[in-house]
Formats: structure tokens, sequence, C-alpha cells
């Protein structure tokens, strides 16, 4: 009988199911289903494709591996190069660009050339790549790719367009700039060798030219020969042979003499007439016995800078003992008898000196020298005492600890953003950082051009920080840093009874990762703060500019497990004991704690059970639930700024740590937050500090009946490399899709639930002692099976018209322990039951099964007497795969955002509060307006709203109240799942935009979910860019593609050319400092500059063609040759400048054409006389006379 009802049950649903189409090849062609007509949404989409394209706006942060450094003194502009081919071009704040190469490869070396707009990229894979920095994009212009060398070291003087370029075979190639041609004039590496010598001195380690005779030019090898070639004669003027291999060359300001650094640590000063050392010196030895000089680390890199009234200064890095103990990364600056070593975090990379003229025949007077480490770049002062850090106006420190957390808030109110401000103006600045501006301030950016609502980018990190940053501008600012860790205590030992004996163990390694952020939520409006930390905590905080000491209140959230249900399986009969009522379970519903209560009935637990499930049961008992970070007691004195009102922890038990947090979401308007984990959820008031719900996963799925099984599975990170693993993408990016039948609509039952609360001060620093009662949704068994029954009764024959069921398919009872975990959480005004008159305060929760709930918030009047009652309507939404987001539209199609309330309604209620007579003094400051219960106008004309759902496999819309299905999108197989998803506004229209693991971008329209854009953008096997990657309202995404940047892009046309405003420029045409003059006696005695035509030495004329076999020339894609870049500049140039140049060029057109008119009318006058003369000669003459 039983079979002959499903059978008909299964006809039925076929009969009754639409046809629907099926799934593309593409993500563009995923199937959607419309079983509403189009008038039922009454919303008129007019958003096409043409207003969809994806683009990247900024990147922010510190490059990920830097490799080079450059740096031009005119245009005051810093370049950082990396080992994923990517260039960082800093300026002043708002001056910040990134590029990168069309072939990830690493920058080698970076060379500017000086006040032309134009950078020369080095590339590991042997190619040269000139980049137009004239225009706002930079773009390549030319790529030369060598063939047959490997490109070692490259050298460009200033104001010439010859290239020298030297190669691993020692050769030194030379190439013109402007067309990035080689020139048939090389220096060949057997040219340089004597003739008696048989061995190849090596790969070329450096190459310069002399400052003041530009027809010398000093070649460095590998091996240690240093020769000095004549550029006219072609020959080999002085060789100088060192017993170390050369690792860097430098000329003084005078050229007659140049230093070296060596492998061996030591320093050698020569006279170019000279072949051999006019001194050699180990810095750091403290002993002048030459047989202890062989212990010491290479100095790899040297600058000789002269200053005009004092001593010259000789910075280089390495050159240490290598017998010295904690030994740390360094720059050493001597300057005459002194002798400073500036320590470094990190290792060196490269570093550059800071001078105001380019001409290196000049003084250089250096004013600051720039550091670039593994992990930042520090500028110091050389002009002050001390030589004091400058304080870094690009924020490139977001990796200080790394980022576990990322999070956007658009600051609409305007309110959260100058609150930020003014805290952190009131913080006292650093005294040990210079008074020196940036010195590399080049480029230009108004702060006029970033209008609309603040932008405000939030990081939680590993270390339990959480830092603001303003995102308005093309480069972020910090705004404020909250600290987290300073609210538990930090235990470095922990002690344990051993026989009557105290054994001291080291330090757990994963203490610390405890404290690593894992979510983030901010309420702009309230100016309020919810986090959560690896370690099972939840921090509520509220923004005051105040400093305060008080103590923190505290509660404990206790562990929930699954409902055991007694059906006809075996496994069931065996949990049964025969002394009591089938109707009550053993264990107990939702969020009930494992332990019996009663001692008898801990007996018949132990006569019933077999042995393991009895000794598992025992140990649960015995243990003593317990958070993992333990609060410091007493008052906590909190800094301006975000300050804690309310911390919730997670407890967990010895043998099993606490449930992972899966989701948080918050409610200024009702006063709530939720809190969801791997084994349940927790609804936590905020007025009254006190739990108001805990429920468990089971009791928010479908599937009623499942094995009994351990409410903590989840083992802790064991590392840090897995908190984002743990915390960001837990089940939901790698849960299995499983195809779940719809079914019709449910409505459960109004019937309010008794809910117990439970809250806690922290006054001491030991454990807490164990509860009698855990905290429980229901104070009785009989109304959780009430609850259960109504939704077990009102469950329905399923189709696929309707997202509503209460049956899913047997596959689902084969997914992993996850797939109740809690995954997407809303609090939203709108329609929590069908057929509702007027919308109701709810909570929308999903989950990992597929399963999205609704439950009625029921708000009192007087909230600090009368909790806030969470009452499950019901109402249920099943999709296929994990629940990734849920959103609300009105029936305007504008988005309904989650309910929030102003901070300064807050502190207005409060003020009239506390003016109150005594009998009206508890009321809470915080009530929110309360549902109206009576059928509102709008309702009885049909006003509704629309649900979108978001899970892995598919996106549906459904109307409320009615709770019928409008479209659903079907995600196709080779887009992979959906991983991140949300709502945003494009052009006064509303769109969905999606993230899936192939690394598909895709753009819905809403309502009717068709496909606006699909791009296969993102590296799909680069986890950090899946766990990290959020969408925002105004259709832009952040992600990390690095440890130590973000990455900002938009999907909106409108969006990018606006934000293409708060792009500064790069290129700021000026005019070049002359070149210095050498005096009368330095011309009288030949010290003066030797200036040498290169065109006409290097040239095609006299050189002839390089060899088609030695490079590659590639065209680029910039927008105009180097010759275009010096004639023109309107990329870079202000607007009056290009209506001056404009002005300009007309008036010599003019000119020109006034000359030539000139011309033609002084030519045909000329005519005119010629033929005049012409006719009276002739005029009187007969014919025969002629």
């Amino acid at each position: 009988m039983k079979r002959g009802n499903l059978k008909q049950r299964v006809l039925d649903a076929l009969y009754n199911t639409p046809a629907s189409s099926k799934s593309g090849n593409s993500p563009s062609a995923g199937s959607s289903n419309a079983t509403n007509s189009k008038s039922e949404t009454d919303i008129a989409e007019n958003l096409t494709s043409e207003c969809f394209q994806l683009c990247k706006i900024v990147r922010h942060g510190f490059p990920h591996r830097p490799t080079a450094l450059a740096y031009d003194p005119m245009q005051r502009l810093i370049a950082v190069g990396n080992r994923t081919g990517s260039i960082r071009l800093l300026g002043q704040p708002g001056v910040d660009v990134h590029v990168t190469h069309d072939v990830e490869t690493a920058v080698v070396q970076l060379l500017f050339l000086i006040n032309e707009g134009g950078l020369i990229s080095v590339c590991a894979d042997n190619s040269l790549n000139m980049w137009n920095l004239r225009q706002k994009k930079p773009g390549i212009l030319h790529t030369l790719k060598f063939n047959r060398e490997r490109i070692t070291h490259c050298h460009l003087p200033y104001q010439s367009k010859w290239l020298y370029i030297g190669t691993d075979r020692g050769n030194v190639h030379l190439c013109c700039v402007e067309t990035f041609m080689l020139s048939g004039y090389v220096i060949n590496w057997n040219k340089a060798i004597e003739l008696s010598q048989k061995t190849h001195p090596g790969h070329i380690v450096g190459i310069s030219e002399n400052p003041c005779d530009e027809n010398r030019l000093l070649i460095a090898f590998e091996t240690g020969l240093i020769v000095l070639w004549d550029l006219k004669m072609k020959l080999i003027e002085y060789r100088y042979y060192s017993d170390s291999p050369v690792q860097s060359i430098t000329w003084h300001h005078e050229g007659k003499q140049f230093m070296c650094c060596h492998a061996n640590g030591s320093l050698s000063l020569w006279n170019y007439r000279n072949v051999k050392p006019q001194q050699v010196q180990y810095p750091h030895a403290k002993s002048s016995d030459s047989s202890k000089f062989d212990n010491y680390w290479p100095i790899e890199k040297l600058e000789w800078k002269s200053c005009r009234s004092s001593d010259p200064f000789v910075i280089f890095t390495g050159g240490l003992p290598q017998d010295m103990d904690n030994v740390r990364p360094s720059v050493t600056v001597m300057r005459g008898k002194s002798m400073t070593v500036l320590e470094m975090d990190y290792n060196v990379v490269d570093f550059i000196v800071i001078s105001k003229t380019p001409w290196r025949c000049d003084f250089q007077d250096p004013v600051a020298l720039a550091v670039l480490l593994d992990k930042e770049l520090v500028v110091v002062d050389l002009v002050s005492p001390g030589y004091p850090s400058i304080e870094f106006p690009h924020p490139v420190d977001i990796h200080d600890s790394p980022v576990t957390c990322l999070h956007y808030v658009l600051d609409k109110s305007s309110d959260l953003t100058p609150g930020l401000y003014q805290v952190a103006a009131s913080k006292p600045k650093r005294s040990s950082t210079s008074k020196m501006e940036w010195p590399m301030d080049g480029g230009e950016w108004s702060v006029d051009s970033c209008t609309g609502s603040p932008e405000i980018m939030v990081t939680g990190h590993a270390d339990g920080s959480v830092r603001f940053w303003d995102a308005s501008a093309a480069s972020l600012r910090e705004l404020y840093k909250l600290r987290t860790y300073k609210y538990f205590k930090r235990s470095s030992k922990r002690n344990h009874e051993v026989t009557g004996t105290s054994v001291s163990e080291p330090p757990d390694p994963h203490d610390s990762d405890n404290f690593a952020i894992s979510h983030i939520q901010v309420c702009p409006e309230s100016r309020c703060l919810l986090i959560s930390n690896v370690g099972g905590a939840v921090l509520f905080c509220e923004l005051n500019r105040n400093e305060i000491t008080k103590e923190i209140t505290s509660l404990e959230l206790q562990p929930v497990c699954e409902s055991y249900q007694f059906d006809d399986s075996p496994m069931a009969d065996s949990l049964q004991s025969p002394g009591i009522n089938d109707s009550k379970p053993l264990l107990r519903q939702g969020s009930e704690s494992l332990f019996p209560q009663t001692t008898a009935e801990h007996r018949l637990l132990s006569k019933s059970l077999s042995d393991d499930v009895r000794v598992s049961a025992i140990q649960h008992q015995m243990s003593t639930y317990a958070p993992i970070l333990k609060l410091r007691s007493g008052n906590i004195k909190q800094s301006p700024g975000f300050q804690a009102e309310l911390i919730c922890q997670i407890t967990g038990a010895d043998i099993e740590p606490h449930s992972p947090i899966t989701e948080l979401s918050f409610s200024s308007a009702y006063g709530v937050f939720a809190v969801g984990t791997m084994n349940g959820l927790y609804l936590v008031d905020t007025v009254q500090k006190k739990v108001l719900l805990t429920m468990a996963s089971c009791d928010l799925s479908s599937d009623r009946k499942r094995q009994p099984k351990s409410p903590n599975r989840i083992k802790p990170p064991t590392s840090l490399g897995d908190i984002v693993q743990m915390c960001v993408s837990e089940a939901p990016l790698k849960s299995p899709s499983v195809d779940v039948t719809d079914g019709n609509a449910l409505s459960g039952n109004r019937t309010p639930h008794k809910e117990s609360t439970s809250s806690m001060t922290s006054s001491s620093s030991g454990p807490p002692p164990r509860p009698k009662k855990p905290p429980s949704r229901f104070t009785n068994k009989k109304s959780s099976f009430s609850f259960e029954k109504s939704l077990d009764s009102q469950t329905s024959m399923a189709t696929d018209d309707s997202p509503f069921s209460r049956t899913s398919s047997i596959n689902e009872l084969d997914r992993p322990e996850s797939r109740d975990m809690v995954t997407s959480l809303i609090f939203v005004d709108s329609y929590p039951r069908k057929d509702d008159s007027t919308v109701f305060p709810s909570l929308w929760v999903g989950t990992a099964g597929g399963c999205v709930c609704a439950m009625e918030l029921n708000q009192p009047e007087h909230r600090i007497d009368v909790p806030l009652m969470a009452l499950p309507t019901g109402t249920i939404i099943q999709m296929k795969g994990s629940v990734v987001n849920c959103s609300f539209l009105n029936s305007m199609g504008v988005v309904i955002p989650s309910a929030s309330k102003n901070w300064k309604d807050i502190k207005k209620l409060e003020k009239q509060n506390s003016t109150e007579s005594p009998s009206n003094s508890k009321r809470s400051p915080d009530v929110s307006r309360r549902p109206h219960h009576h059928q509102s106008q709008s309702s009885l004309n049909g006003d509704k709203h629309f649900m979108i759902v978001t899970s892995e496999k598919q996106v549906k819309v459904i109307a409320l109240p009615a709770q019928s299905l409008l479209h659903v999108y079907n995600v196709p197989n080779e887009a992979g799942c959906i991983l991140s998803s949300e709502v945003a506004v494009v052009q006064a229209g509303t769109c969905l935009l999606c993230h899936t693991s192939m690394g598909y971008i895709l753009v819905l329209s809403l309502p009717s979910l068709s496909v606006l854009l699909s791009i296969d953008y993102l590296n799909p096997n680069d986890v950090r860019i899946s766990q990290t990657l959020c969408f925002t309202p105004d259709a832009q995404a952040i992600y990390m593609p690095t440890p130590s940047e973000v990455q900002r892009l938009t999907c909106s046309v409108e969006l990018y050319e606006s934000m293409q405003e708060i792009v500064g420029y790069l290129f700021i045409p000026c005019d070049a400092p002359e070149r210095p003059n050498p005096g009368f006696f330095k011309s009288l005695f030949g010290g003066g500059v030797s200036e040498l035509d290169r065109e006409e030495l290097f040239g095609e004329a006299k050189s002839g063609k390089a060899s088609r076999g030695v490079a590659k020339h590639i065209p680029g894609s910039g927008s105009m040759s180097l010759e275009g870049l010096r004639g023109q500049a309107q990329h870079g140039l202000t607007e009056m400048q290009k209506l001056r140049l404009a002005a300009l060029e007309r008036g010599e057109k003019l000119g020109e054409l006034d000359e030539k008119t000139q011309r033609m009318q002084e030519s045909a006058q000329k005519f005119s006389d010629n033929a005049h003369s012409l006719m009276m000669k002739y005029k009187n003459k007969k014919w025969y006379q002629l």
C-alpha cells in the first residue's frame, strides 16, 4: 500500500512539473525557468550587456616578493618590481599605479628615462620592455627579446638615448631607446681580456659611464676583472685586477676615482690611472690583522655620493662578520670616520640614494635613503641626526600580520568615516619618525576627484587585530586599528598535574592561532562592529571617542548537538530503553546537553546502551565545557575607538574542541546578532546581554531522520596556514552539490515557544563552573515535538514550481556531517510566512544542506524587562548545494538593506530615557519599530518582496509573501559552483554578481536572472582568491591576489569611468636642470666635462646594423612611440596646460599659414611683373619681327 502511494505521488509530481530548458555548455547558457508571467514582477529591467565590463581599478598593499627598485629624481617617482612581473609606481598620496607584464616573469632591473616619461624593465626571460608613463594607464611601447644571451646588467646615462646592456657571455650591446633597435657597436669579452689570458672573465656585474668623460666606460666582470673602455678608439685603456669577485662599482662625481665592493666583504678604492687599488678596507673588521679578513659576508651593492660642504656618503649592504650571532639584515652608512649600521626587520633586496640633481658630475647632496625589503619599503632621513625613518604615506603594511578576513563597507550615511578620522586624529604621532616630508611626491592628484560615499576596507589579521582603511582614493589611508587580543589572557605555559608533580610544558604553537579573525560585520549606521576569531569568541563593539575603563560582560555559548530521532531503523531500536516512553527522547532535543539530567536517567542509560556508547556518554558527562580563550578579569582600560561591550565564547570539551564559527550577522534595529556554527545557531540580545536562542543544526534542516553523531568533530587549526582554510571557506567551498527536489510552500503555526536565556560576567581567571542545565531553546520537550510535528504534518507533494520542500533526495544522507552548518544569515523586514499581510522583523538562515529557514522576531515594547522572542515559522526553502547568500528586493526592485538604526537616534533615545521618571527609566534606548500586525494599505494592494537565494548550484527568485517561484538559474558544470554573491546597484538597476569555483565572474539581471556578463577571469587554482573575494553593493570586488596585496576591480563600465578620476597622473612636464659648469680652472687643466656624439658613434651610418639572431624586436601596445612622447604630453598635462599647448600650436600654424600666404603673394606679384615686362617687350613688334 505504501509503495502504491509512493508511485502515485511520483507520477503526480511529474505531471505537474512544467518543462524546463537544460543547462547549456557555458555559464551564459545556464537554465533559467520562469514559472510566472512577466507581469507578476512589475519591474522594468534597464540593464544590458553593454553596461558591464570587468576592469581593474587599483591595487593596494605592498608588492609581493619584490626584486627591483628605481627612482626618477626629476619626476620624483619610485618604481618597484617583483617576481611575478608586476610593477608598482608610487608618487604623492593618491598616485599609485599598478601594471604587469604580459608574461609572468621576474623583474630583474628597472631604469627610468629621467624626466622623459619612460621606464625600462629588464625581466628574467631576457627581455627589455619600454613603458609609456605619459598616459594614465601605462603601456608597453617596445619589447626586445634576447635569444642567445642572458641579460645581467643594464646602464642608462642621464639624457642619453643609448642603453648599455651587459650579458652573461661578457658582451656589451647598445640599444637605442627611441626605436628599441640594437646598434652594430658591440664590446666583446675577448677584446676586454689580455691575449695571454685563457679563461673567460665571467658575466658582467656592473657598467658605469664616467660622469665627466662620456668616452670612458667602466665595465666590471664577475671574476674580478675591471676594464676602462675607450668608446671612440674601441680599445681597452686600463685593466684592473681584483683578488675577490666584484659585486658593484660606482664613480666619484669628479670622474677620477671609482670604488668597488667585493664578495669577501671588502671595499676597494681605485684611481682610474693606476691599475692597483689605492685603498682596500674591511669596514666591519675590528682589527687590522689581514689573516682574519676571510670570514665576512659579501657586500652586494655600493653607492658613493658626494656632498658640497661635508664628507661624502658611502652606503652599502652586507659585509658583516659571519661568526657574529643573531646577524640581522642591515644597511651601513659611512661618512668620514663615523659608521652607522641600520638594522632592518627583513632581508634587503635593493636600495637607492635619493638626491635632488640627476647629474652624476655634480655634488649629489643626498637627502634620503630608500631601502627595499622583502615585506616593506623603508625611507631613511639622511639629513637629520640619527637617521630616523620617514613616515610612509602609502600604507604598504597590510600584511604586517597575515590577513585572514576581508570586509568592505560603503558608508552611505557618512557617519562612520568621520568618527574614525576623529579617533585617528586623537592618537599621538610617533616621535621617532622624521619630520621630513615624503621625498617621492611626484605625479598629480586632486582630492576633489573623490566623490560619492566614503568607502572603508576592513582587514582581519592572524594576530587578532582589525584594521580600518579609507579606500575612497587610489591610495589607502589607515584609519584605526583594534587589537582584540588585549581582552584575553596570553598563557605562555600550561601546567599539568602528573602523578602529583607539576610538569611545565612549552607554550603551544597553536595558541596564537586562536586570536585570528575569522568573520567581520560592520554596521556603519549604528557604528557597531561584530567580529569573531578562530578561538570561538564573538566580540560586539561600539565606537566611542572617549577612553573608558570598565568590566566587560561575557556570555558562554554552550555546545549544541543534533536531535536523536527514533524511527524504524535498527540503530533507533538499539538506542531505545524498555523503561522509557517512546515519545520521550533518550538524549535531549535541539540545543539540550548530551548529559542526562537525573541519576535515574543515567542508570537507565547505562543499562540500555552498549559499552562503547556508555563510555562515550560518561566521558561527555565528566568533561568540563569551557572556552579556549580565557578573558581578562576585572576592569579593562579601552582606548578611544571601537570598545567591546559584550564578548560571547563558544565552549568546548577537553576531549572535543568547540564548533567553528561559520557566519555572523548583526541588526542594530533589533538589537540582536546571530552566530552560525558547524553544529547550530545562537541568537544573542545586545540590549539585555543574554542568549535568546540556541538551536541545533538539525532543527534548521528539512532532513529530520538521520543517524546520531557527536556535536563536535571539527578539529582546531593545526597551523597559521589553516586559519583562512577553516574560517573563511569551511564546507561551503568544497561541499558537494546535492540535487534536491523542490516542494510546495509550508507555513508553520504561529505558536510562541518558550525560550531560556543566560548571561554571566567574567570575574575570575579560572575556568567557569559547569552549569547545572545548559541553555536550551525549549523549556520542555513537548514544545519541541510539537514544532517538529507541525512541520511534518505540512509536508506536501514535491514539484519543481515551488522552492519550498520538506523532502530531500537520498543522496543528501551520504553527505559529510557539515551538511547542516550555517552558511548564511540575514536580518530583514519581510514576510517570513506565506500570505502574510504585513512585514515582520525576521531572520533568514541558510545551511550547507541547501535549506533556508525563516524565523520571526517578536519585539516587545520594553526590551529591558521583556526579551525578544524568536519564533520559527516553518518556512523552509530547498536549494541545490550549500546556501551562499540571501537578498531581498521590494516591489520596485530596490534592494532592502539589513535592518539597522542610526547611532544618532540611539543617543537621542538614551538622552530622553535619562530624563524620564524612574518608573519609565527601564525603557530600552535601542527599541526599534515594532511590526504592525494590521494590514497596511500597501499590503492590500498587492505589495510584495522578491527574495533572491543563491546556492552553489542555482539561483532562485521567489515572490513573497505568496512564496511562488518566479525564476531559476542553474549554474552549468563548466563554471563550477558559486562561492560568493552579492546584489549590486548599477545605473539605477539591480543585478546579481557571482564568483564561481572555476574563476568565472557572472552578472545576472534581476529579477529575470538573464546573463549580462560571463567571463573566465580569475585563477581557479588560487585558493587565496577563492577564499577572500567579496563583492560590494556598488558592483566592485576586492580580493587578495598575493598575501600582501588587495586588488579592486569592477564590473560596471560607468563606475570604471568615474573611478579613473581618482587615479592620479604619473608624468608632469618640468624643466630639466642645466649641466653644471666645471669652472675656469677645471676647464683650463682638462678637468672639464667631455661630451660624446653617441648618435654618430653608435648610429647605423657608422656602426651598421646588429645581427638579427641576437635579439628580436616586438612592437608593444602603447599609444605612441618615444619620439611622440617627447613632443606630446597631453596625457599628463592639466586642462589649462592642454589649452595653452593647443593655443600655441594654433598660433604656430596660423603663423606658418601667414608666411605661406605672404610667399604666395610675393610669387604672384613677381609672376605678374614678369608677364607685364614680357607683354611690353613684344607689344609694338610685327609678327615677322619675332
